[in-house]
């Protein structure tokens, strides 16, 4: 994403400024010029996200997690703000370092359970898994290159073994997700 433009508009003071500080008082400016309904901060939300991610070039957007609710609304000096919206990106950033890691511990372990199971496709299901939160068996077919029932039977042989559940309840149209 190409950094957004801080030299047009209201945010030409911040020319110089890291893409964080530009991203929380874009935020905040967005609510004050009103271009979205009272209520409705998903737009700027989202576009701050992704403004900050422009100083984090793997990333799309930049996380804040259920933290970032409350800077969503704060009002107060530019100061106090601002020092909330870092702690909401360093709890977002701490947040999803907790999942990481938990996906990769659950990988292994997953690894360890799936080790007697003769191929490489239990492996490819593990790495889908880890990559996507959610997974359907077509979803799986084409990520891992196998046969949907293939698909299914190993999904049905991870949710014995404690480390998948199906999420829908259904019989048709299933999603899976890993038990971690």
């Amino acid at each position: 994403m190409p950094r957004p433009q801080a030299s047009r508009g209201g945010l030409a003071v911040l020319d110089g400024c890291h893409a964080i500080t530009l991203a929380a008082f874009g935020c905040r400016l967005w609510r004050l010029t009103d271009l979205s309904p009272d209520g409705h901060q998903l737009e700027a939300m989202c576009w701050a996200a992704r403004a900050m991610a422009d100083s984090a070039e793997p990333l799309v957007m930049v996380p804040m997690g259920q933290a970032g609710r409350r800077v969503w609304t704060i009002g107060g000096d530019a100061e106090e703000f601002l020092r909330a919206w870092c702690g909401a990106i360093a709890a977002g950033c701490e947040a999803g370092f907790r999942v990481i890691r938990q996906l990769m511990e659950w990988a292994d372990r997953a690894r360890r359970k799936t080790a007697r199971i003769k191929g490489s496709n239990a492996g490819l299901v593990i790495d889908a898994l880890v990559v996507h939160q959610v997974v359907s068996a077509a979803a799986l077919e084409a990520e891992a290159a196998i046969s949907r029932d293939t698909a299914e039977r190993l999904l049905a042989r991870l949710q014995g073994l404690g480390l998948v559940r199906e999420i829908t309840g259904g019989t048709r149209f299933r999603l899976w997700t890993a038990v971690l």
